[in-house]
């Protein structure tokens, strides 16, 4: 599979994952992007079981089943994480072994249960710090500024950045929920915590650090 090059067909699915085991077939379509295989591939599910699914459980939006709004694809996992699950070099049996059928298994178990099998992270920007807050490695000015990085391409960066230079539990939720963060989303109020007080142990500079 070379850059820009496409493959797609019916993926048999056959998993056992926490003692469970699981059957399915899916359409799916494979896109290598033009770096191959420096980066990751995208996967489409093309045979409509996503919509299927929201359609059975009411899901409006089809990003509760980490499947990118405009594009279609699926978000397979955590942007942080994408070096972890497909390193640099990997091949197109790699990226489908590890993360494209992970993520059918937990579509499949969806169709059937109305949850995914295992604790997930929110789409997006709230999924980053979530991500961030679960780490367990020392901190590093590497995965602060590679983590900041990435919220600063959300939109609301500026309530990002207010939140993580002064942290405020009862201050409205980054997610424009109007309600307080520490309730709205738990595990982003402590992935900005973290940050905070992570840029604060290595001695970095918290105005600077948060400039775009």
């Amino acid at each position: 599979m070379a850059g820009s090059e496409a493959v797609e067909g019916l993926l048999d699915l056959h998993a056992v994952y926490g003692g469970e085991e699981r059957r399915d077939a899916f359409q799916v379509r494979i896109v290598a992007p033009a770096d191959y295989p420096n980066s990751m591939p995208s996967l489409l599910e093309t045979g409509g079981r996503t919509a299927a699914v929201a359609t059975k459980y009411g899901i409006e939006d089809h990003r509760d089943l980490h499947r990118n709004p405009g594009t279609g694809t699926a978000c397979l996992c955590v942007k942080q994480d994408e070096p972890h699950r497909f390193p640099k070099g990997a091949n197109l049996a790699h990226f489908i072994e590890e993360l494209v059928v992970p993520y059918l298994f937990g579509l499949s178990h969806f169709d059937e249960h109305g949850k995914w099998p295992w604790p997930d992270y929110s789409h997006g920007t709230l999924g980053i710090a979530e991500y961030y807050a679960d780490a367990t490695d020392s901190p590093s000015i590497e995965s602060i500024r590679a983590t900041l990085d990435l919220l600063k391409q959300d939109m609301s960066w500026r309530e990002w950045s207010r939140q993580i230079r002064k942290p405020s539990a009862m201050r409205m939720c980054v997610c424009g929920s109007r309600k307080p963060i520490s309730r709205c989303h738990k595990g982003v109020w402590a992935g900005i915590t973290k940050l905070n007080s992570d840029i604060q142990k290595l001695g970095l500079n918290l105005r600077r650090t948060l400039q775009k």
